[in-house]
């Protein structure tokens, strides 16, 4: 935006340049840079830990995607006190549409999985009646290996097969 400003008004020089790139940095770098330490936070299984990110995320990068996954982060971060909390508070965060509902039944998923609840991810993210190419590709990876857990083999079996077709498109 400053560069555009800087433009129209006919600013020239080294200091119109430097705000332009410093701009640039803050709010492109900076979300890029938070989200990447927030999938390191996920590929450790630290899932609790992710708020601080997200809020800055959505703060730096407003978006209704992260200010969502703010929330969601929020929810995450009761974990430590209560895992049931936080499940009830992801749950709560559903039913806004996609891709708000795709994004919460992911995170539902990890926390639910990490937690060895396979039941009650079934319970959570099988939709009765839903036929599993109907799924996104991240939720069916949970769905099928919970399935496997609670030795529903051909429940399994089905899942796996759409979640094989699907990565093969």
């Amino acid at each position: 935006v400053f560069m555009v400003v800087a433009l129209a008004k006919g600013y020239v020089g080294l200091k119109t340049v430097i705000f332009s790139v410093a701009g640039l940095g803050l709010f492109a770098l900076v979300p890029a840079l938070l989200q990447k330490k927030m999938d390191n936070l996920l590929a450790s299984h630290r899932l609790e830990d992710i708020e601080w990110y997200a809020r800055w995320k959505a703060r730096f990068a407003w978006s209704d995607v992260n200010v969502h996954l703010h929330q969601i982060a929020k929810a995450l971060s009761l974990r430590s006190d209560s895992s049931e909390d936080a499940v009830e508070n992801l749950k709560l965060l559903l039913n806004q549409g996609d891709p708000f509902d795709e994004m919460t039944r992911i995170y539902l998923g990890m926390l639910l999985f990490q937690e060895r609840r396979y039941e009650s991810l079934l319970e959570n993210l099988v939709i009765p009646g839903r036929p599993f190419e109907k799924y996104p590709v991240s939720e069916l990876v949970y769905i099928a290996r919970a399935f496997l857990e609670t030795e529903r083999f051909e429940s399994a079996v089905q899942a796996q097969l759409a979640l094989e077709a699907k990565s093969s498109q």
